[in-house]
């Protein structure tokens, strides 16, 4: 489907919209309807970046610290780099006009009244920024630069992709997680493989590029296995005690799974010397959930502090993940985890850790203690560099050669 402007699809500008709204049928609010025709990014700072440097890095995610420290370190790994953070304004220029020219585009999708008005505002909102664009860019080469946003398939930085893309600046994807293949539901994470944009992919490991092959029929020869910076090498080293646990669930769409493995591990903890503490998502609600009146010796770590401070305050001997790539950033920091498999929607590569019920985990535990600690830890490393490129950090080299 093509909705153009200035030869810019914006239906590929909006795909986390479509698949918000088609696969997982969410409903956007009045609120968002006037968030999306207004919003405008801060041109200025994103121009003074292409005209000191050559690369530039982009990260427009709001209150997620872990993903800002991801990106900051991609660009400092970069020479001839810039980091910007993108910024946003609110303007009613032009919005009447420019809503009924895309209304027209997007009135037959099979989409709700509401979230046919919203495509349609935002789609405002993006051709205002191109207008912006457009404006503010034409005195200025951008010749041999480089535009590597945080998160290209979604949002302004989709947006900006494809605009820069259009004026032959080459354009980077690059990953801040991993993600595997979805077993029962399809999530809107789907969008890092529906959606490349780039004209280079850089992923953490072989693991990602053969998903993006053989799952979404990405060209190969467009795809660079770079690792991971922020995860500089050191040889693994994982701890050998079962005796305080730390729980890293997913995203909101998982409550109601997580809420059963709290319900699992609540009866571990009644009988066992072993204590345990949930860390949400911080796009989780489970905090707020019912099953707090019923589990009493986990404790609730506010969601807003990130994983890396966690593990490294040395509280936590092991961990128990569910549907998140957190997984593999337990074995770096030399945390052993456990899979919660019940109706596991996403099948990440791993090592054999899955339980389905409180004895299975034990058992697991058990098995686990009693191997020797070399072993485990070799297995973990060889993980990690297949799934993560753990201890490769080739930005600089694809980027800038």
């Amino acid at each position: 489907m093509n909705i153009c402007y200035h030869q810019i699809n914006l239906v590929e500008a909006c795909a986390i919209d479509l698949i918000d709204a088609i696969v997982l049928q969410k409903e956007k609010s009045w609120y968002h309807v006037i968030c999306a025709l207004l919003q405008r990014i801060k041109i200025q700072p994103l121009k003074r970046a292409f005209l000191q440097s050559k690369n530039i890095f982009t990260f427009g995610v709001k209150g997620r610290k872990d993903h800002e420290q991801l990106s900051r370190t991609l660009a400092e790994s970069v020479e001839q780099s810039t980091w910007v953070r993108l910024e946003y304004y609110y303007c009613p220029y032009k919005i009447v006009s420019r809503f009924l020219r895309f209304w027209k585009g997007v009135k037959k999708l099979p989409l709700s009244f509401k979230n046919r008005i919203f495509l349609a505002s935002r789609m405002v909102g993006y051709s205002c920024v191109i207008d912006e664009l457009e404006k503010s860019f034409r005195d200025i080469s951008l010749t041999g630069k480089s535009y590597i946003p945080f998160c290209a398939p979604i949002y302004h930085e989709a947006l900006l992709t494809l605009w820069l893309k259009s004026k032959s600046v080459r354009t980077y994807f690059t990953f801040h997680g991993v993600f595997g293949r979805y077993r029962h539901q399809i999530t809107n994470d789907v969008v890092m493989g529906e959606n490349v944009l780039s004209d280079y992919v850089l992923t953490f490991g072989d693991t990602q590029r053969q998903d993006l092959i053989r799952d979404f029929n990405v060209d190969a020869k467009k795809i660079y296995i770079v690792g991971n910076p922020k995860y500089p090498y050191h040889p693994i080293s994982l701890k050998n005690m079962y005796t305080s646990c730390i729980i890293l669930g997913g995203i909101g769409l998982y409550d109601k799974d997580l809420r059963e493995l709290l319900l699992v591990v609540e009866d571990i903890a009644k009988r066992s010397n072993i204590s345990f503490a949930l860390k949400p998502h911080p796009l989780s609600n489970i905090q707020t959930d019912e099953v707090w009146k019923k589990v009493t010796h986990i404790s609730l770590i506010d969601k807003t502090q990130t994983i890396q401070s966690l593990f490294a305050s040395n509280e936590y001997d092991f961990a128990i993940t569910h549907n998140t790539s957190s997984y593999y950033e337990c074995f770096i920091a030399g945390l052993k985890p456990f899979r919660w498999a019940k109706d596991e929607n996403i099948d990440f590569e791993g090592l054999d850790d899955r339980f389905v019920n409180g004895e299975q985990l034990l058992e697991k535990i058990g098995n686990a203690s009693t191997m020797p600690k070399e072993i485990l830890s070799q297995e973990a490393e060889s993980l990690l560099k297949n799934v993560l490129g753990y201890g490769l950090n080739k930005y600089n080299q694809y980027i800038n050669e």
